[in-house]
């Protein structure tokens, strides 16, 4: 973790250091000293360039520029990263990684101060807009003046005007620092409330682990007592079976007394046996019963009716004789015709000399 930081960071205060260019510069001249850095980040994609080919190494170094090359060297980071199989993020970090993240921001911190105080210097030695206005009115007026009469010495003439050129090449040329500085102590400034933002969420990340593991040795403190309370129920239940081990149960009863428990203990055993399979008969038994009640509730049915019986004699005008025949209890009124065919009442003269009856009823 600490090598991927400071590799941000250099990564970082290198570009900060250089302007924004491309991958071929027309105006970084050959032998400079910043040409190869230039070229390297060029060949990364991290600085592109302006669209006339050109790098501008001295212009000042915007806030929207330096957000689009931090943003270029974070993707550049996390794709080496991903490529050797390392994870990108800052979970999981250990206290050596944080202890690292908060040195890395002191150094950060010192070197803001540093540059602070070169900035201090610079706007201390280095001359206001005011002195160069006040400077360029000196040369312009001295250019409009005529030239000077031949007894004036021309030396000391040009050699004024030489120191004022380089005080405002001078003036400029610190103004111009002194700007770049005061910006990139500015982004700087912002990168570390970010650095400092990330620090505070890993401290509270930390602060929770930390209430989590005191949990856990809180449950695990329980759970050791609940051990130790076991134990001792153990050691007792040993020590009792030890006390009844060395009880001698003979002293108490006979050789026969003995012998006659355990023939009690033997019926009683065969006695349960025998239950047992009585049981297993009965349970078959009721499984039988209850499924013949339940095909006889699915197959109930009900008989109704009623049956009549008669039988009569009857007497004609000669010798009595029985009619063995059954009649319904609803005679017709039929013909006396007397042809000889026995047919019902009216036909037999209603000459009825006994009659018995019988009812069937289902």
């Amino acid at each position: 973790m600490k090598k991927k930081l400071v590799m941000l960071l250099a990564g970082l205060l290198t570009v900060l250091s250089m302007g924004f260019g491309l991958a071929q510069f027309s105006d970084v001249p050959a032998g400079h000293w910043a040409k190869e850095a230039v070229e390297a980040l060029a060949a990364k994609g991290i600085i592109v360039g302006f669209p006339d080919g050109t790098y501008r190494g001295n212009e000042t170094l915007t806030r929207y520029q330096a957000a689009l090359i931090i943003y270029r060297l974070l993707q550049q980071i996390e794709e080496e990263l991903k490529a050797k199989g390392e994870s990108p993020t800052m979970e999981a970090m250990s206290s050596e990684d944080i202890e690292a993240l908060k040195n890395a921001v002191q150094e950060l911190a010192a070197e803001l101060a540093a540059l602070g105080v070169r900035v201090s210097a610079l706007e201390d030695s280095a001359a206001t807009k005011e002195d160069i206005a006040r400077l360029e009115a000196l040369i312009e007026e001295l250019k409009a003046q005529p030239m000077p009469e031949p007894g004036m010495d021309q030396a000391a003439l040009q050699d004024l005007a030489d120191r004022v050129e380089a005080a405002s090449i001078a003036a400029d040329t610190a103004l111009a620092q002194a700007q770049q500085l005061a910006e990139q102590l500015d982004a700087l400034a912002q990168d570390v409330e970010g650095v400092k933002g990330d620090l505070a969420a890993l401290q509270t990340q930390v602060e929770a682990n930390a209430q989590a593991i005191q949990a856990l040795n809180e449950l695990a403190v329980l759970l050791n007592q609940d051990v130790l309370a076991l134990q001792d129920r153990v050691t007792a239940l040993e020590k009792g079976l030890a006390d009844l081990q060395g009880i001698n149960f003979e002293e108490f009863a006979s050789k026969e007394d003995v012998a006659a428990v355990q023939e009690f203990a033997a019926a009683l055993r065969s006695d349960l046996v025998g239950l047992s399979e009585k049981v297993s008969k009965l349970e078959g038994t009721v499984g039988d019963l209850s499924g013949k009640v339940a095909t006889l509730q699915r197959n109930a049915f009900t008989i109704g009716g009623s049956l009549s019986l008669g039988y009569g004699a009857f007497a004609g005008s000669g010798t009595q004789f029985d009619i063995d025949r059954v009649f319904s209890s609803n005679f017709s009124t039929g013909d006396r015709d007397s042809d000889g065919l026995v047919v019902d009442h009216e036909d037999l003269g209603q000459n009825a000399e006994g009659q018995t009856s019988a009812t069937l009823s289902l």
